[in-house]
């Protein structure tokens, strides 16, 4: 049995995983979680720990235009503390640290016109505040590492499932209400919470270091992801492509409108073969089924 501290103990993550661990892995991980909103973290004693899930962080705040106050919250929430915490847990022992980052260290083209396909070429590149923040946390935590203390960073694309926030609940909403919607043909990954929480539980198992990119066996396009969001709750929207012009001409106009627009619509995914990796079987839901899952428990 691994002994494996959590830290960001209110996270959507977080909390995701130890229920999803302790129904589905019975026996395998003993948890403990912590806090890191105030200092009390510091006074832990971390000796007799296996391994840490660090999911605390700012996130789901729009970044762009930050004052510099906002920007050393940033880096005190995003880089500073979880570099801390690595010392930390390097000198007491502990023999793995997973760091959940996010596919923002990688650029994102504001258009519609690019695949954005992340390759394991792609340079490291954020667009915005957050993914600068958590990338020079990586790139800290990285230093780190030694053959007895392993560091994964791990980079979700959008996570999504039961309970969740962010950008799903805003198509959700879409979805929801909308009649008709445009058929678009873009791409992005995503993830479902309880496969993310499957490559975690496997990854932590195997104690082992690294960068990884898990995501559901197929990208998805926007108006799928509204349809199937649409059929799982039981309201029926039209998805046509009599309705595409409206997405350039929604993306061309002024912000925040046209900002809007093209988050909603552009591309963004990672190339398949990063988020294969030996031995670890973590894609085990039909995308339909879950968003059935994420609608209607």
């Amino acid at each position: 049995m691994k002994k494996v501290l959590v830290v960001g103990a209110h996270s959507y993550i977080a909390s995701s995983f130890m229920t999803y661990a302790k129904k589905n892995h019975p026996g395998e991980f003993a948890f403990e979680a912590v806090s890191v909103r105030d200092d009390d973290w510091r006074d832990l004693d971390l000796s007799g720990i296996d391994s840490i899930l660090y999911a605390a962080g700012i996130v789901h705040r729009e970044s762009d235009n930050l004052t510099d106050d906002e920007k050393r919250l940033y880096d005190k929430v995003n880089t500073d503390t979880p570099y801390e915490f690595a010392i930390k847990a390097k000198k007491a022992g502990v023999s793995q640290l997973v760091f959940i980052s996010t596919m923002s260290v990688y650029p994102e083209d504001d258009g519609l016109s690019s695949k954005n396909i992340i390759t394991p070429e792609t340079k490291k590149s954020p667009v915005n505040y957050y993914g600068l923040s958590k990338l020079r946390a990586e790139e800290k935590i990285k230093e780190l590492e030694t053959a007895a203390f392993k560091t994964a960073i791990v980079r979700p694309p959008l996570v999504y499932g039961a309970g969740c926030k962010g950008k799903y609940v805003q198509l959700q909403k879409i979805a929801r209400l909308v009649p008709v919607f445009p058929d678009y043909d873009n791409a992005r990954s995503m993830i479902f919470i309880d496969d993310l929480c499957e490559f975690f539980s496997q990854l932590i198992m195997r104690g082992q270091g690294g960068e990884y990119h898990p995501q559901n066996s197929k990208p998805v396009s926007t108006s799928k992801l509204v349809k199937a969001i649409s059929n799982a709750s039981g309201k029926k929207v039209v998805v046509t492509k009599a309705l595409s012009f409206l997405v350039p001409l929604g993306a061309g106009l002024f912000d925040p409108i046209g900002r809007l627009t093209r988050k909603a619509f552009g591309s963004m995914t990672y190339e398949a073969s990063m988020s294969r990796y030996d031995g670890i079987e973590y894609q085990l839901t039909d995308f339909d089924e879950s968003i059935h899952k994420t609608e209607c428990l």
